[in-house]
């Protein structure tokens, strides 16, 4: 059975409910101003850190299609990397054709493309893989 008698209660004087009620008013005044102030105008540049692979069609496809998504949720860049970015010079032709297809794509949307390039020592070692450091190996095993 419920007991319903006033020591199972705490009773809230007058004072100390207006005192609960304005620090809830404070609170969620606070929480109003600063959902407004993170806006569109507090970050301009909105981007996405995104890794595709150029040479392939379906790659391009798929990161186009996340291009669009992003620009209907606010996005407005991406920042994108490519390993080959290293090696750009000796790409086949549909390499560049996506490069330019995606870009068409993004410039239609207002998205800036932010390409992320390597350090200039991975891109010189990349290009010419003579100036790798051979480290001696103790155990060599060979497959055939």
């Amino acid at each position: 059975m419920l007991r319903t008698d006033e020591s199972l209660f705490y009773k809230k004087s007058g004072e100390q409910i207006m005192q609960n009620l304005t620090a809830y008013f404070i609170f969620f005044a606070l929480i109003f101003i600063i959902s407004t102030q993170v806006s569109g105008e507090s970050y301009p540049l909105r981007c996405v850190y995104y890794s595709v692979n150029f040479q392939l069609d379906e790659s391009v496809d798929r990161f186009i299609g996340v291009i669009e998504e992003a620009a209907d949720i606010g996005y407005n860049g991406f920042v994108i990397t490519d390993y080959k970015f290293g090696r750009i010079k000796d790409r086949p032709e549909n390499y560049y054709n996506n490069i330019r297809r995606t870009q068409d794509a993004a410039d239609k949307l207002g998205i800036e493309i932010i390409p992320g390039i390597m350090s200039p020592s991975i891109l010189m070692v990349s290009s010419t893989m003579h100036l790798i450091e051979v480290q001696q190996a103790d155990i060599m095993i060979c497959v055939e």
